[in-house]
């Protein structure tokens, strides 16, 4: 990364995990670039989450795909423990809010939740230097859509 905040390298995906994916946010994680995203397989495949991290210098450095068909990240953001907080939608039936962290490119998810009953997307994360994350997105009650935004303690 540039001293002044731009990226000097240019990237595009080759398929990091499968054949088709895309990133729909960027963070910065400590030293390390990280993109929230999804990516699938080919034919009747469902999107499924993808972090992927960069370097410091834009290389690629690692990829972590999440086995949660119809979900894709819309938001990620880096907590004071350095672990990825991931935000999107899951697009089976009526859209879910599914929000967890990860400690890196393997290891255990944890959930913060999974949505509500009825229509409902998250489509931003953010983090402070304290650890507080926060989630923006949407809910629906009596089927008509208003703004949310749910705080996360670390």
């Amino acid at each position: 990364m540039h001293p002044l905040g731009s990226i000097e390298v240019l990237w595009t995906s080759w398929g990091v995990h499968e054949v088709h994916d895309a990133a729909r946010s960027i963070s910065r994680c400590g030293e390390n670039l990280i993109t929230g995203g999804w990516d699938r397989g080919k034919g009747d495949a469902k999107p499924e989450p993808l972090i992927v991290w960069f370097s410091a210098d834009g290389t690629f450095a690692d990829a972590r795909p999440d086995a949660l068909p119809w979900t894709q990240t819309n938001g990620v953001a880096c907590d004071r423990e350095g672990k990825i907080v991931s935000g999107g939608t899951r697009l089976s039936g009526e859209s879910d809010a599914p929000a967890f962290t990860v400690p890196g490119g393997s290891g255990q998810r944890t959930w913060y939740e999974q949505g509500v009953t009825s229509p409902d997307a998250i489509g931003a994360v953010a983090c402070d230097p304290r650890g507080f994350c926060a989630t923006g997105g949407f809910r629906s009650a009596n089927a008509e859509p208003y703004a949310v935004v749910r705080v996360f303690h670390p």
